[in-house]
């Protein structure tokens, strides 16, 4: 009876025992994810009365940082423990950081109670406003399960590009990953061979999913990457296939920490599907190389200076493939596959071209700066400067651009994209040396054809004749992307929900204020934008659900362009923006842009009730900060 009771008094101990609170002190705490590099938890005191954070800051020296006083710990049943104190750091004040670039103070909480493993820091849900996930305070992360990850042997090449129309699609799913505006956004770069380069974003699902579908031509590569995980990965792409990536954040934020030695590596991306191999080299190797890379690039340009001051474009362009030869020497030289080794060699080459193409305009704008010069003499200069690169740029650099892996490299989209804005006629009026015999010519035409599609302007019979001589990829990759526009254009004739509007005879001092008077008293979104923008298109598809979210909400939405949209562009793009519409003259668009301070598209005011400004932002800051900013001009 005796033993008896004394197991039954051991397993009650054992049983009371794991229900203490967890007590003392815990150094470099392990936690699953945070969305900022900026601070880090190095130690917690847990005691009946406190909850203590130590807090390492990082951050750009004389820059600050703030903490706000609606800071709280939430456990992981739900709880809120709101902060009581902070030393070191005041509450709700900027907190310039000193010369060091580091700084450490205290937030005091209150008792985390018993049976507690896992706390979230969250200083706030505003824009920049710290978060860090899943603090350990039983010191055990929970298990992550990845796929092994498929081996690239050394010896294999680059993939043989397959010149096929069809549709590639990549899966990303990001494991830890916790909803957070600065983490969801996922941006690409999307190197499709007959279209303009440039990035495009998508946002993560809340379960961390991700799924687009890219019209290709051939094989292909894009590049991805994520607020979240802070680095961009080359994804090789098949045209029919599928791409998945697997993404683990908490090895990303491991990587990024004070203290990533304290705890063990985990992979951080694994692929599977097309090119997983490939793929995978890319993501385990890419990043040390391409370190290196650009540590070089960077002292590079310093030993440029002189070349660059001396106004010499033979001088300039010698000591430009004589560094480029040095990269090559150094791709050559590196522990790479054969298949990463290749991509440098091509990513060299391609850059060096782009690089010598835009020298004449670097140094003409150097020299015209520096010595005072007039805008004719600065025309004047370009011109002579761009005669003499004609006849200095390599022709065994320019066939660059008809080895097909080459496509793989942002380099030559840079240089194609030439052909997405002038014809190739008078391209090669223009660039006389990249009128070369090859693949290249093919896709000159082709790119130069789909410039009127992407400017909403759909080909005419003439153009189309000249559709059916490309090779067949190139051909139904145009004849969609035709046969899509003529379906929008038709369909936007039936859109409702959008006006054209003129401004008037009015002075430019009244030109804003006469643009919203008609709408006092409501929220008003303004967007500075352009048809030939990019960003500013991917953002205005970004913020169609969120307008349809608000949609009863007394809020108006004006879009401003400028002259420098072409108006038949931007009159089959508008019925897609449902708000209100001016496309202002050149000048009227200066004015605002002046008084605004407006530095680039897309920009956003967001205007209260009462007329005031209350929100200004350049770029697209994603549709959560949107939402949040104009419920709060709505006083909501």
């Amino acid at each position: 009876m005796k033993k008896i009771l004394f197991v039954l008094s051991t397993i009650l101990c054992i049983v009371a025992c794991s229900q203490q609170p967890h007590r003392g002190t815990i150094e470099a705490p392990l936690y699953e994810v945070r969305n900022t590099k900026t601070v880090e938890i190095s130690r917690i005191d847990l005691t009946d009365s406190t909850t203590v954070l130590h807090v390492e800051a990082r951050f750009t020296p004389h820059w600050w940082i703030k903490i706000v006083s609606s800071t709280f710990l939430a456990d992981e049943n739900g709880n809120q423990y709101p902060i009581v104190s902070a030393d070191g750091i005041e509450l709700d004040k900027e907190f310039w950081m000193p010369d060091s670039g580091e700084a450490q103070f205290t937030l005091t909480f209150p008792p985390i109670p018993t049976g507690v493993n896992s706390i979230d820091f969250i200083e706030g849900y505003e824009q920049g406003a710290f978060r860090i996930w899943g603090i350990r305070l039983d010191g055990k992360l929970p298990k992550i399960s990845m796929p092994k990850p498929e081996k690239l042997t050394a010896d294999a090449p680059l993939p043989e590009i397959k010149q096929e129309y069809g549709k590639a699609t990549l899966k990303i799913k990001v494991l830890g990953h916790r909803p957070d505006d600065q983490m969801n956004r996922i941006y690409f770069e999307n190197y499709n061979l007959l279209s303009e380069s440039g990035y495009k974003d998508g946002y993560l699902s809340d379960d961390g999913t991700f799924q687009v579908e890219v019209p290709v031509v051939q094989t292909s590569c894009v590049k991805v990457g994520s607020g979240g995980f802070n680095k961009l990965l080359t994804v090789f792409l098949e045209p029919g296939e599928t791409t998945e990536c697997i993404v683990n954040l908490r090895e990303n934020s491991r990587r990024n920490s004070l203290f990533a030695d304290r705890r063990p590596a985990e992979p951080f991306v694994v692929f599977k599907g097309a090119h997983a191999a490939l793929n995978q080299a890319f993501a385990d190797l890419e990043d040390s190389f391409s370190n290196e890379l650009r540590v070089y690039e960077a002292e590079m340009r310093d030993s440029l200076e002189s070349e660059l001051t001396s106004y010499d474009l033979k001088k300039l362009v010698d000591k430009m493939i004589e560094e480029s030869d040095k990269e090559m020497e150094m791709a050559e030289n590196a522990d790479l596959p054969l298949a990463v080794k290749e991509y440098f060699t091509l990513f060299i080459r391609t850059n060096l071209l782009y690089s010598l193409i835009h020298a004449p305009a670097e140094l003409a704008y150097n020299k015209t700066l520096a010595q005072n010069k007039s805008t004719e003499e600065y025309i004047e200069l370009l011109g002579a400067y761009m005669q003499e690169r004609d006849r200095l740029i390599p022709a065994d650099l320019v066939e660059v651009m008809n080895v097909p892996a080459a496509a793989f490299t942002e380099g030559y989209h840079y240089v194609k994209d030439i052909f997405m804005h002038m014809s190739t006629e008078h391209a090669f009026i223009n660039y006389p040396f990249l009128r070369t015999e090859g693949s290249f010519l093919e896709i000159a035409d082709a790119c130069f054809l789909m410039r009127d599609i992407t400017e909403f302007k759909p080909l005419d019979d003439e153009l189309m004749a000249k559709v059916q001589q490309l090779p067949d990829a190139y051909r139904q990759y145009i004849e969609n992307a035709n046969a899509d526009l003529i379906a929008t254009i038709e369909r936007n004739k039936k859109v409702e929900g959008f006006r054209k509007n003129e401004t008037g005879e009015v002075a430019y001092e009244d030109l804003f204020a006469s643009i919203i008077a008609p709408f006092r008293g409501k929220t008003i979104l303004v967007d500075f934008w352009e048809t030939w923008c990019g960003p500013c298109r991917s953002a205005n598809q970004s913020m169609a659900p969120l307008k349809e979210e608000l949609k009863d909400k007394d809020i108006v939405y004006i879009y401003l362009a400028s002259e420098s949209s072409p108006k038949e562009t931007w009159e089959n793009m508008i019925p897609d923006l449902k708000g209100e519409h001016y496309r202002l003259s050149e000048k009227q668009h200066d004015y605002l842009g002046n008084i605004f301070n407006i530095e680039g598209v897309p920009t956003y005011l967001i205007v209260d009730p009462d007329g005031n400004i209350c929100w200004k932002h350049t770029g697209f800051s994603g549709t959560e900060t949107m939402k949040v900013q104009l419920l709060k001009a709505m006083g909501e």
